[in-house]
């Protein structure tokens, strides 16, 4: 029985493959925003067009708008990949994104394995992720979030390896540089958490000569990607940059000044007092930890959102949380 229970879960996943993809293909969810900004710069600038480079940017920017231009422009990696899928229309480009979510899965299961896990555990969480409402909502609506999740579970993979083979060393080094230019949010994760890793990984192996030309060339591309205005559009969008803004905690502390100035039965305090405890940095890590704790909301792991428009009435319930939640709680018991 336990011979046979692989294959099996096997099996099962398969299914739920070509359940996920006709569910989706059946759902036919007109094109959101960001797949339309993909598939017109994959057709302009494709070889076929016949148009020079500045019509091309004349063009694109016209249709798009000069934000979603550079964003386009700066991160350029997936539409560099439709070029080579050949796609042309929503349904390629989505098909596109479930085959890099498919990829990106089984580079997962075998890190799981490599790391230790039993193959029928790896199978079981492989089942749980496609399951996932989450799953569904990525491929359907997030071309760029797709290609970097495979960057990063190929990272994973190669980063867990315990050779220093120069073959797995230059696809590590490589595959971390192109996540830079898969999204905005691979190449924050990249930059801050990856790079870092990968570095210690080739310091502890006493690969010198690596370490420094690798360091030398992410410092090199990571000049003109802060150059970039798509970069600091995106980095003020952010929710965490917006909460240790020091232009926003110091109106923030302008605030609490002016209400504790205005109640009528005060506290006298020198003002260095009150600095102490009102400043900008204590704003700052006040906004960050309330910005943090919101990652812990057992509501988003419970009830995923599929709908790009995130309407209520699109939320699914994923039940299978529920279990792993409680067997989660007693294992800690």
């Amino acid at each position: 029985m336990k011979g046979k229970l692989k294959p099996l879960i096997l099996g099962f996943l398969v299914i739920l493959y070509l359940a996920n993809f006709f569910l989706g293909i059946k759902l036919n969810y007109p094109p959101y925003e960001n797949e339309l900004a993909t598939l017109i710069s994959a057709r302009l600038t494709s070889p076929g067009t016949q148009l020079s480079k500045e019509a091309q940017s004349t063009i694109l920017k016209n249709i798009l708008g000069e934000e979603q231009f550079f964003n386009e422009k700066l991160f350029f990696l997936r539409n560099k990949l439709q070029i080579f899928f050949g796609t042309k229309n929503i349904l390629n480009l989505r098909i596109a994104n479930l085959f890099l979510l498919i990829a990106a899965l089984a580079v997962f299961y075998f890190f799981l394995k490599q790391i230790g896990w039993k193959p029928k555990t790896a199978l079981i969480s492989s089942v749980l992720i496609l399951i996932s409402p989450l799953f569904l909502s990525l491929w359907l609506f997030r071309p760029k979030i797709c290609l970097t999740i495979f960057f990063i579970t190929l990272w994973l993979y190669l980063w867990s390896r315990k050779d220093t083979h120069p073959l797995s060393i230059t696809f590590l080094a490589i595959s971390l540089l192109l996540l830079f230019h898969s999204s905005f949010q691979g190449l924050v994760i990249g930059f801050l958490i990856l790079t870092p890793l990968t570095m210690i990984k080739f310091y502890q192996a006493k690969k010198y000569l690596v370490f420094l030309v690798l360091g030398t060339i992410i410092i090199l591309l990571m000049i003109p990607i802060i150059r970039n205005p798509a970069f600091k559009d995106n980095l003020t969008q952010t929710v965490i940059y917006g909460a240790v803004n020091p232009s926003q905690t110091g109106k923030q502390v302008e605030e609490r000044f002016s209400r504790e100035d205005g109640l009528q039965t005060r506290v006298l305090f020198p003002l260095w007092f009150r600095r102490m405890g009102y400043n900008k940095i204590f704003f700052a890590y006040r906004n960050f930890i309330k910005e943090v704790l919101g990652f812990f909301d057992l509501e988003t792991l419970f009830f995923q959102e599929v709908h790009p428009t995130h309407q209520k009435s699109e939320v699914v319930f994923f039940w299978p949380e529920i279990f792993l939640f409680l067997i989660g709680i007693l294992g800690l018991i």
